[in-house]
């Protein structure tokens, strides 16, 4: 079973993240607007709106519904454009049919309805010259749109076949016979290979292995682009792994890939999580750090800081939960009891090493000061 997917003559199976049985979605490589996606039948010989038979439209407009719902959903879009170039003198440019889905917001400046002509030349000219017009649009010139590679495509993709899992269900055994069929598998892997052989040889399977170990045993024993099962925790959880295998003992791993239900994902890169979190500890330490500056105020007179109280909730009934603080040392060390509640509440770290002295921070470091 073939998985490639093409618009018109071209193939764009590595952009598609929706496929149904007569239709598809797909994402621009250089989008006109952050969602903006088409939905495209499979039968390329689909010219115009009208080409449809009967159960493709049925399917056509399903896709449209659920690609509708996910792009307002994912990018927040208070309302969507729908539009079909229905031929080449409506500004349709590739002679397959295609309808754009294109997110709109309150605040882009533009409440028009829909283009009332679609220019051939370029089928957002109109609409890109009233934006101009207006100070909150800046459209971006086709030349400085990036193209996004492979990689940032695969990335983004999460694939699923439903007429699979109905079929057939999922588990240890199909896992990579499922896996196969999505974007991320190469034809032209041992898999591959030893798949096309198995269908036209008998095997013999010893007793006390399994197919799919048979399957990876044989796999061991070629070189060249593979994947297997790295990790396994039915009935919902896999990883598929392709490596480059060099001998029975040697291989050098190239991707892993999630397959997690029905979907399929490709793991992230470690720059990209390590990206991630490194962020998410910055943050935390800025509004850690806004936390405690709020709390101190540094007095000249008393040559030290002071520290406020944290206010406590109004309710009905004014009951105060806690005496009254006598002095400024009671403030002080109320506020830093706060502190230590608040962040053990949250889950936030708070080092007990200390910075200077005996066993500080400084001193593990070799730190004079």
């Amino acid at each position: 079973m073939t998985c490639e997917v093409y618009f018109y003559k071209f193939l764009v199976t590595k952009q598609v993240f929706y496929k149904s049985k007569h239709s598809f979605a797909l994402v621009n490589l250089k989008p006109l607007v952050p969602g903006h996606v088409l939905v495209v039948p499979l039968r390329t010989s689909v010219l115009k709106l009208a080409d449809l038979t009967l159960e493709e439209s049925i399917d056509y407009m399903k896709t449209l519904q659920i690609v509708h719902k996910s792009i307002k959903q994912i990018y927040k879009a208070d309302s969507l454009n729908i539009a079909i170039q229905d031929g080449p003198e409506a500004g349709q440019s590739i002679p397959h049919l295609h309808t754009h889905i294109i997110p709109r917001y309150k605040t882009d400046g533009f409440n028009d309805s829909i283009y009332s002509k679609l220019e051939n030349k370029d089928i957002y000219i109109d609409f890109f010259n009233r934006k101009e017009l207006r100070e909150s649009f800046k459209p971006i010139d086709d030349g400085n749109r990036i193209e996004r590679d492979d990689d940032i495509m695969y990335d983004e993709i999460q694939w699923k076949s439903p007429e699979f899992i109905q079929a057939r269900g999922l588990n240890t055994s199909n896992v990579l016979e499922y896996f196969s069929l999505s974007p991320f598998y190469d034809r032209t892997s041992n898999n591959q290979v030893l798949t096309m052989q198995f269908q036209f040889q008998q095997i013999s399977i010893p007793m006390n292995m399994t197919f799919q170990q048979y399957f990876q045993s044989r796999l061991a024993e070629m070189t060249g682009i593979e994947f297997i099962l790295a990790y396994i925790r039915e009935p919902d959880f896999w990883i598929i792994r392709k490596q480059n295998r060099k001998d029975s003992t040697n291989v050098l791993i190239l991707q892993d890939y999630y397959v997690i239900g029905a979907n399929v994902y490709q793991a992230p890169k470690i720059y990209d999580v390590l990206s991630s979190r490194l962020l998410s500890s910055i943050l935390s330490l800025k509004n850690s750090i806004n936390s405690v500056n709020n709390m101190s105020k540094y007095q000249v007179s008393d040559g030290g800081h002071t520290y406020k109280s944290t206010p406590m909730s109004n309710s009905n009934t004014m009951t105060p939960m806690t005496p009254m603080p006598n002095n400024k040392d009671d403030i002080k060390s109320n506020a830093f009891d706060t502190l230590l509640n608040e962040s053990r509440d949250k889950q936030v770290y708070l080092d007990e090493i200390p910075l200077y002295g005996k066993n500080s921070t400084l001193e593990m470091l070799g730190i004079k000061h």
